[in-house]
């Protein structure tokens, strides 16, 4: 079974923060793994909509139960 590239790689990658020691491995792995492709098409997608917001439109703090769903997400994923 092919283990795919975690979340925080794909991120960075997404990001362009690549780590030189790791990105020839990620590359290797993203040439044959359809699925990691995918995903960080999909973040990559994500990223430019988000370089490409408008500053000017004020930020709205999500409600508290979206908070509450990421901590517990993330609380499951440690």
């Amino acid at each position: 079974m092919e283990v795919h590239l975690d979340q925080t790689q794909l991120a960075e990658l997404a990001l362009a923060r690549d780590n030189p020691e790791e990105s020839y491995a990620e590359t290797a792995h993203l040439l044959r793994c359809a699925h990691c492709r995918k995903e960080l098409d999909a973040l990559r997608r994500v990223v430019k909509a988000a370089r490409a917001a408008s500053p000017s439109l004020p930020l709205v703090p999500p409600p508290e139960h979206i908070w509450d769903a990421v901590t517990d997400d993330v609380s499951r994923e440690t």
